[in-house]
Order: structure tokens, then C-alpha cells, then sequence
């Protein structure tokens, strides 16, 4: 066993190394002709990504007993799970190329991800391979929107939108699918029935760990343990896994479980100061799933109140002057409603509560929010869900506002753990935030998180001012100052 053998695979037909694949002649293509954009000089595999090659690539030989088998690939499905950071994406276009130049006759590759940004990303790496190798570009016609087309015969490689109803009755060659974590089932399955038709129809799955909500990969796990235990089931045979994973219970400090989960780094490639350090802004929840590729809970508390504690000072400081970001947020139902502020001073940003309302009004939170213009330059912050019309009243008035849209609030959220992580934020910790900070609850959503009203154990209104504030602090560029009068 090699240092970076995944925690769980599907072993060859032969239980060894020496086995069919068309793993070795993609592998000396890839080594010879291979380019990457942010690679200067020639390219080379890991020995890790080598052996993935071979192995997901695997035929079935030609004496093999049941003889409509002899000579097809052995898989139909594959799921590789993996921490971040690992190179996944080079991997699916390594793939992608495969299955367009050397797979079957008349491919149909298809990229699916969450996204079509997402999707985009193995097809833009095999874009520049082709475009980039003399011996590739003969052979196809690479378009941004339109797809990849072969020139010197039928086939194409195509995104396709994250839709069961885009891909059904779509024949499909290969599927190379990204974030299997938050696929839904049905997408899976529609893609599957794409395959049926196909001689050697593979869809390849490449992914970090999920969560509670994650059905699919969920799935695909059980199915790889089932496999390990009947290697002799015809069908479960088909199926490829390849897992990388820390034990249960392992953290960030033990160097050996971000290797189990982390083949770049056990390879050598990439150091493990360098994944800590990337990771030392994940909330502990991200670094189990993104750095040890564990399970998670999709609902968890957002932030550890030690952190917290620890940017408790003196708040806004009036007398250092802006500019100033007042966000405002109100509960679902306008019972309650707060305006934070926030200010940007060297690698800090200041935060205080400045006003709370019972049954506030749109008039008088609009009011309270022009009153304000007199303390000097200031932005204005809302969230679009629940205080648009507050955003939209703001603007017409002249004054700068920012309407979050919930991938922004996201990223809010990101920000506002950063900053509290770093100890590079300072709050005045009024009493509303001491009931409220405690009782938010964070969210998976997709390939993100935020903070979730629906899941918090009380109103949050106050919290989420805060972040929004905090966020549009220390993003934005600085204005000349100006002091309260």
C-alpha cells in the first residue's frame, strides 16, 4: 500500500496492479501533450492520480467468463471523494479529453455540476488542452458557449444546465459530474438512463464529503461498502469508488488524517502547512468536511462563543469618524427590527448597535435611516429578502445601498467568521447581541453556508445586521473621513 491508497476502494478484477485498463495510454498522452494554464513547462501526474487513472479506466479482460463483458470498461458508475484543494478538476479534464478523443466512436461528453459555472470549469481545462496541442487541435472545434466538436468525425462535449429535464432522452458517452455532494438523485439517474444505450457509458462522479442532506453521495457510499463486501455481485462489480478520508473524530492538528483525506498532500505535492493555513478561516464544521472530507451535519451553530468573546471592546469609535455602514434587518414578520454600524480602521473593523424597534414601520426605519446621513459618508446595507423596498427607497434617494442577494449574504457570513476567527473585529457586545449571537444557527446551502433564520432558536435580526455591516466594511473602498458633529 502506498501512502496515498484511498481509505476505501474498489480493488482491480485481477486484486492487483497488473491488470487491463486504457488508464496507461491516456497517462503517457497526458504526460507528453498535456497543457495546464497556470503550469509553465511540461506537465506531470502524481503517481496517485496515475493509479486513479488505471484504475477507473479498468477493462474487463478478454478470457472473461461472461463474454458480453470481454473488452468493456468494467465501470458504469465511479465516485472519487477527495478533501479540496487536491486538483479534482484537473482530473475530470484529463477525463473529459479522454472521453471525446479516445473513448467510443461518436462521443457525447457531458459536464453536469450544481452550477454551469461550476460544470464550466473541467470544460475550460479541456478547452486549453485542445486548443493548446497541435495534435489535439486538428480534431476538434473548441466554441466558449456552443461545445467542443469533433472536425475529423461525429462527437461532441457539451455543459448541460443541473436539470433531470435537460439531459433526458440526451444519449450520453461519459458524464463527468462535479460536486456529487449536492446532486440531487434524480440528475443522477437521468444521466444514468443516458448511458444505457452506450457500449461503455461511465458517468464519473468527483466530489468532497456532504452532509445530512447529501441522498446521492450518501448512496454511492453505502454502494461502495456493499461492493468491498460481495466483489463477486455482477452489477455491484460496475461500480467504482475511490475514497479518501480521515478517521472519525480527527482535527485540523493530526497531520496523518489530512493526508488520509488528502492525496496531494501524502504524495508529497502539497505541504500540510500550507492546507492548514488555508484552512485557518474555516469554522471547524468546513474543515471536517473541505479539509478531513467528513460527514457533517447540514445545520450546526455558526460560530464557537470563545471566539466571540475574544473581539469584545469598545465598539464604534465615534471619534476616529467614518465612513460609516449601517445595516439594517428586520424579523420575518416586522416585530422587531435593528440598524448596526460599522467602521473600517486599519486591519479592524468597529461594530456597535445603534438602534432596535418593536413593530417597526417602513417610514420609520426609512427616517431613522436619512437622519443618519448627518454624522458624514455612509453606505447602506439590507437584505434583500426581507427589506428591499427599505433598499429601494434609499437609493431613489440618492444614497448609496447595498441589497444583499442570499449568494451575498453567503458570503457575508464568510466574512464576518474571518474577521471574529482573526480577532479583527471589535464589538461593543450589546446585550441584544448576547442573547443572539449564541442562538444562530448556520446553514449548508449548496457548496456554501450562511446564517439561517428559519433554524435559529429565537430572532436574529440584531446578528444579521451585524454581519451585514461587518461585510460591507471591509470590503469596500475607503472614502475621506469625516467626523460625527
Amino acid at each position: 500500500m502506498n501512502v496515498w491508497t484511498p481509505t476505501r476502494f474498489t480493488p482491480s478484477l485481477t486484486g492487483t496492479e497488473d491488470f487491463v485498463t486504457d488508464g496507461d495510454r491516456l497517462i503517457r498522452i497526458v504526460e507528453k501533450y498535456w497543457k495546464e494554464e497556470e503550469v509553465e513547462g511540461k506537465f506531470h501526474l502524481d503517481d496517485w492520480q496515475k493509479w486513479l487513472i488505471r484504475h477507473v479506466l479498468e477493462r474487463y479482460p478478454d478470457d472473461w467468463p461472461v463474454e458480453e463483458l470481454r473488452g468493456r470498461l468494467r465501470f458504469r458508475q465511479v465516485i472519487i471523494s477527495m478533501g479540496r484543494q487536491n486538483g479534482k478538476s484537473v482530473l475530470g479534464a484529463i477525463f473529459g479529453v479522454y472521453g471525446l478523443l479516445f473513448h467510443e466512436y461518436s462521443p457525447r461528453v457531458v459536464s453536469l455540476a450544481y452550477s454551469v459555472e461550476t460544470a464550466k470549469v473541467i470544460y475550460n481545462r479541456v478547452g486549453f488542452t485542445l486548443n493548446n496541442v497541435k495534435q489535439f487541435k486538428s480534431k476538434v472545434k473548441v466554441t466558449k458557449t456552443s461545445g467542443i466538436s469533433r472536425v475529423d468525425g461525429p462527437g461532441k462535449y457539451i455543459v448541460k444546465p443541473a436539470s433531470d429535464k435537460a439531459i433526458q432522452g440526451f444519449p450520453i458517452t461519459m458524464c463527468l459530474y462535479d460536486e456529487v455532494h449536492i446532486t440531487p438523485v434524480k440528475l443522477w439517474s437521468a444521466a444514468m438512463e443516458g448511458t444505457k444505450t452506450k457500449k461503455d457509458g461511465i458517468i464519473i462522479g468527483i466530489t468532497t464529503a456532504g452532509d445530512d442532506n447529501s441522498e446521492l453521495l450518501k448512496k454511492h457510499y453505502e454502494t461502495l461498502n456493499d461492493a468491498l463486501l460481495k466483489p463477486d455481485d455482477p452489477d455491484l462489480q460496475r461500480f467504482g469508488g475511490f475514497v479518501w478520508e480521515a478517521p472519525e473524530g480527527s482535527s485540523l492538528e493530526d497531520d496523518d488524517a489530512i493526508r488520509a483525506a488528502n492525496p496531494a498532500v501524502a504524495s508529497g505535492r502539497t505541504p500540510v502547512s500550507l492546507i492548514k493555513t488555508l484552512a485557518r478561516d474555516y469554522p471547524e464544521v468546513d474543515r471536517q468536511r473541505y479539509v478531513l472530507n467528513r460527514f457533517v451535519a447540514s445545520v450546526n451553530s455558526w460560530l464557537p462563543m470563545n471566539l466571540w468573546h475574544g473581539c469584545v471592546g469598545g465598539g464604534v469609535d465615534r471619534n476616529l469618524g467614518g465612513p460609516y455602514v449601517y445595516a439594517i434587518d428586520a424579523s420575518a414578520n416586522m416585530e422587531y427590527a435593528t440598524i448596526s454600524v460599522s467602521q473600517k480602521k486599519g486591519d479592524k473593523v468597529n461594530t456597535s448597535i445603534i438602534a432596535c424597534f418593536v413593530k417597526p414601520t417602513h417610514e420609520q426605519l426609512l427616517k431613522r435611516c436619512l437622519e443618519l446621513r448627518r454624522y458624514g459618508s455612509c453606505t447602506f446595507v439590507v437584505d434583500g429578502y426581507t427589506l428591499r423596498r427599505l433598499g429601494e427607497a434609499l437609493k431613489e434617494r440618492g444614497m448609496k445601498a447595498y441589497i444583499l442577494s442570499p449568494s451575498e449574504f453567503a458570503q457575508a457570513c464568510i466574512t464576518a467568521y474571518r474577521l471574529i476567527s482573526r480577532g479583527q473585529l471589535n464589538t461593543r457586545n450589546e446585550d441584544i447581541l448576547k442573547q443572539q449571537v449564541p442562538r444562530g444557527v448556520r446553514k449548508n446551502v449548496g457548496d456554501a453556508w450562511r446564517i439561517s433564520r428559519a433554524d435559529s432558536s429565537s430572532e436574529i435580526d440584531a446578528l444579521i445586521a451585524t454581519v451585514m455591516s461587518v461585510h460591507v466594511a471591509e470590503i469596500q473602498k475607503g472614502e475621506d473621513i469625516q467626523l460625527f458633529v
